[in-house]
């Protein structure tokens, strides 16, 4: 069954740091699975764009409000607090949740 996995960026950070962020945040989501929701394959990747760290929390609550398991990655250097976030693998009937979100664009 193919697979979804969403990671939203902080846009207002600046892009080398967006990549890497990102990459620390799906890294992290996939140590944390369980090896029932672990998929066989690798999953399709959907870059979401979020305006700034506000806004990740928004998307967090939203999330949460779905029982979304995802990971919030915080980076404690250079005063950035939380930068991405991962969603676990979804199927593709959730993704109905992600219409409203704009894909990452490089800027």
């Amino acid at each position: 069954m193919t697979r979804y996995t969403y990671v939203f960026i902080r846009r207002d950070i600046p892009l080398h740091a967006q990549l890497v962020q990102s990459s620390h945040a799906a890294l992290e989501l996939g140590l944390q699975l369980s090896p029932e929701k672990k998929p066989e394959k690798t999953s399709f990747l959907i870059l979401l764009d979020a305006e700034d760290q506000a806004h990740l929390e928004k998307i967090a609550r939203y999330l949460d409000d779905r029982d979304i398991e995802f990971h919030k990655f915080f980076e404690p250097d250079y005063d950035m607090g939380y930068t991405a976030i991962c969603t676990e693998p979804l199927s593709l009937d959730m993704r109905k949740h992600f219409k409203k979100f704009n894909l990452w664009k490089h800027k």
